[in-house]
């Protein structure tokens, strides 16, 4: 790939309150878009990722989970596990 990827954004999701709902393969759905669609995808597009030409810097994957969905977490700067 000329010149490759050098960064992708998933935004990929879904706001339920469903219990598990299964996928064919038995899989639960929300897990399945919001966790394995990501490494699946970022894994296909990995040969692109590593062909990037910014000179600038490495190429970058962001996953965005529960986008705008919650209130902003206000207690970061006191929480010990971050």
């Amino acid at each position: 790939a000329k010149g490759g990827i050098d960064a992708l954004v998933m935004t990929q999701g879904m706001a339920t309150i469903q219990g598990f709902t299964p996928t064919k393969e038995g899989n639960d759905e929300k897990l399945t878009l919001h966790v394995w669609s990501r490494a699946a995808f970022a894994g296909l597009l990995l040969p692109s990722l590593l062909a990037s030409s910014s000179s600038t810097s490495r190429p970058v994957v962001l996953s965005v989970l529960s986008g705008g969905i919650h209130s902003p977490y206000t207690k970061y700067a006191t929480d010990p596990e971050l």
